[in-house]
C-alpha cells in the first residue's frame, strides 16, 4: 500500500520550487524569464538541506514580478 503524498506546510508558505513558480497563475512569466531573474540574482536559490533541489523565496519572486500597468 502506498501513502498519498501530502504537502506539509503550516502557516504562510515562504518558499516554492521553480516549477511551482513557473506554472503558477500568480506570476505569469515563463521558464526563460524566471531563470533570467535567477541568473541576475534577483531571485536567489535556497537549499533546505545538502543535496536538496533549490527553492525560492515568495517575497523575492513578488519583488521581481512587476505587472505592466500600461
Amino acid at each position: 500500500m502506498t501513502k498519498a503524498r501530502i504537502p506539509i506546510t503550516t502557516g504562510k508558505v515562504n518558499l516554492v520550487t521553480g516549477t511551482q513558480t513557473i506554472k503558477s497563475a500568480r506570476w505569469p512569466f515563463g521558464r526563460n524569464k524566471f531563470y533570467e531573474l535567477v541568473k541576475a540574482n534577483l531571485i536567489k536559490p535556497h537549499f533546505t538541506h545538502e543535496g536538496a533541489r533549490p527553492v525560492y523565496s515568495v517575497e523575492e519572486i513578488n519583488a521581481a514580478f512587476q505587472p505592466c500597468n500600461a
